[in-house]
């Protein structure tokens, strides 16, 4: 009897331990419900309508009399201006200069290199991140450039009977020559290295029967494009009268080409592949990028100002309303930022307004620098770098 009474015991006493157990296990998962829900209510409630006001981590006296260039380059920026250019880190300490003398300095940049030539000029200077490089001379003027991001550089030159797509390599040495010529392949509008310095693509305007007509052609200066005539490894002919006035290489795997009304996406390897293009609605009036988007600045019926943005493989992704106050767009992050004279308007893909407001030291240009937060903030008379902020 007595063993019996035990058993019991013990058997009690065990199930009593084992809903103890239980409810504290009860108590720890609604704990930790609380906590996520918590942190969820906080994380609305600081979160959820935005940032709600900014501030200037430091700032810098501009002494450019307004006609210098603020371009985001590899853990800082580049000030290019008509008499040199110089790098500066983002608390505004110079890193390196070079003078020169210039009247309308052309920029591009790609990686850790950034290439500078003047408008009708026939030197191009060459920097990287730890400044001057060497300088290429055309012998022609100038008319566009694009860098790439192994130091190789095209520049689009003018002649009296033709025009000339040039590449040169850091040591400003010519490695290839493309001429055109308007009764021949056409005059180049727009043209872009990709970043490895492989590939370029141009868009074409030629005559034809006294009507204009567009391509969009592709190079491979690789040992693919050594067994191709001319080099050529792609040829779109479909734009009609239209002007592509843009091409673009987005990262390594990626192209666009944008016309009036038509945005073209390729994609690309040795040879280029057209993966998707979408007749537009309305005439493009701007057109700008990030890694992720391509941004449409267009007109609707009522005149208002929009914003149609897609991915890179032409996928739709939002339109927005660009309202009357902003003439300039960036993407940042997975945001959109508007803006003009003093105004701001941050904005997420789902329409979402993340910051609406001003920069009350005035805005010539705004370049984002860390997600949809913080800015290199270029007013008329100082450079800030900003950051948005949650709460009052």
């Amino acid at each position: 009897m007595e063993s019996e009474a035990g058993e019991r015991a013990d058997g009690e006493y065990k199930g009593r331990l084992r809903k103890h157990k239980m409810r504290v296990r009860i108590i720890a998962a609604v704990s930790v419900t609380l906590v996520i829900v918590l942190a969820a209510v906080l994380c609305f409630v600081n979160y959820g309508s935005g940032y709600k006001s900014y501030t200037v981590r430091n700032s810098v006296s501009r002494r450019d009399n307004g006609y210098a260039r603020y371009i985001n380059f590899d853990s800082g920026y580049v000030r290019c201006s008509r008499d040199g250019t110089a790098m500066y880190s983002y608390d505004g300490v110079q890193q390196w200069n070079k003078t020169y003398e210039m009247k309308s300095p052309l920029t591009d940049v790609c990686g850790q290199y950034m290439a500078v030539a003047d408008t009708e000029g026939n030197e191009i200077y060459l920097f990287d991140r730890n400044g001057y490089i060497s300088t290429v001379n055309t012998a022609l003027p100038i008319m566009q450039i694009r860098m790439s991001s192994n130091g190789t550089v095209a520049a689009t030159l003018e002649d009296s009977d033709a025009v000339y797509i040039n590449m040169y390599d850091s040591e400003g040495e010519k490695i290839y020559s493309i001429k055109s010529t308007v009764s021949g392949n056409g005059v180049p509008v727009s043209m872009d290295l990709s970043p490895d310095g492989h590939l370029l693509i141009v868009s074409y305007t030629s005559v034809e029967s006294q009507k204009l007509a567009t391509s969009v052609v592709f190079y491979n200066f690789g040992e693919v494009g050594q067994s191709e005539v001319e080099r050529v490894v792609g040829g779109y002919d479909t734009y009609g009268e239209q002007l592509v006035a843009d091409v673009r290489f987005i990262g390594s795997g990626t192209a666009l080409a944008v016309g009036e009304n038509v945005i073209s996406f390729f994609k690309v390897g040795e040879y280029p592949k057209l993966v998707s293009e979408l007749a537009l609605e309305f005439t493009v009036d701007k057109v700008f990028y990030s890694d992720k988007y391509v941004g449409l600045e267009y007109a609707d019926k009522d005149n208002s100002k929009k914003v149609a943005v897609y991915d890179m493989s032409g996928g739709y992704v939002a339109t927005l309303d660009a309202g009357g106050k902003y003439s300039q767009y960036a993407f940042a992050g997975d945001s959109l930022l508007m803006y003009g004279d003093s105004s701001v308007r941050l904005i997420n893909m789902k329409g979402k307004v993340l910051f609406d407001g001003s920069i009350e030291e005035g805005i010539v240009e705004m370049i984002p620098i860390s997600g949809d937060s913080e800015y290199i903030c270029l007013g008329p008379d100082k450079l800030m770098r900003i950051e948005f902020k949650h709460g009052g």
